[in-house]
């Protein structure tokens, strides 16, 4: 999986940049599906999160919340020249059409088509600064490089799909059946969200395609991530407070606080 994405020069990138444009202060998992933990930390490049270690290796102690459901959560990312058409199959008066067909077709160089449903988020819980001050304490010994990122949300997802053009090829396409649920709700009416197995009927010049279900395990899609950063911070974005909120910090925590990472 990681040989797709890094042997295409700015896939990933492209990838990040495009999700992040629609999910702001979200990073999608790239490669798809790496298994990360709340309180690993690392740096984020090109679109790449790199793992150097977890706070709790360092001594930091954290806490996480219990995980929250998000039924009824849904993303769309696509690259630009990229279609998606949905076709009903034989329909019921009282539920979704059965097997419905999604057609794509991605017409340019490593152009890309995901689609998915969160399922749920596992979040970090910050003890009164006490995690501030221990990173302070770590970057004044140069045990903390401030470039350094931290996993502080994952957000799990299910009936994820994603498929990538072949390096040179111009037009790809692909074809999916997928079986949906009985509606419970208006809000889950719409087959394409309550899809829980796909079947791959047909593709030529994907280079990559992943498809789970809901048989499939929750796997992590995206993320949220905070960083230290210098001075007392207009419009602070660190955990718990309201955005835009001015903090003043007192003299022992004025050279870095966390904030969530949006740029």
């Amino acid at each position: 999986m990681n040989n797709f994405f890094t042997a295409r020069k700015g896939l990933t990138e492209a990838i990040a940049s495009t999700f992040r444009k629609n999910y702001p202060t979200f990073f999608p998992n790239l490669p798809f599906f790496q298994e990360w933990a709340i309180g690993d930390f690392g740096l984020y490049e090109d679109g790449v999160f790199i793992k150097k270690g977890n706070l709790a290796d360092l001594g930091v102690q954290y806490d996480c919340s219990p995980p929250h459901n998000m039924q009824g959560m849904f993303f769309n990312c696509s690259s630009a020249h990229t279609s998606c058409q949905e076709f009903g199959g034989q329909a019921d008066s009282k539920i979704s059409p059965v097997k419905p067909t999604l057609s794509v077709k991605l017409e340019q160089e490593n152009a890309y088509f995901c689609r998915g449903a969160l399922a749920s988020q596992l979040s970090l819980l910050d003890p009164s600064k006490a995690m501030e001050r221990h990173l302070n304490f770590l970057k004044t010994h140069k045990a903390w490089d401030t470039n350094y990122c931290i996993i502080s949300s994952v957000y799990m997802a299910r009936n994820f799909i994603f498929m990538a053009a072949i390096g040179n090829a111009v037009q790809a396409s692909a074809e999916l059946n997928y079986t949906p649920t009985t509606p419970s709700s208006a809000e889950a009416a719409v087959f394409s969200q309550a899809a829980v197995h796909y079947d791959i009927t047909k593709k030529t010049n994907i280079g990559h395609i992943i498809c789970t279900s809901a048989d499939t395990p929750q796997v992590v899609a995206c993320m949220q991530m905070l960083k230290l950063k210098r001075g007392n911070l207009m419009n602070y974005k660190g955990l718990g407070a309201p955005p835009r909120e001015v903090v003043s910090l007192d003299e022992e925590e004025q050279f870095y606080v966390l904030s969530i990472v949006d740029e």
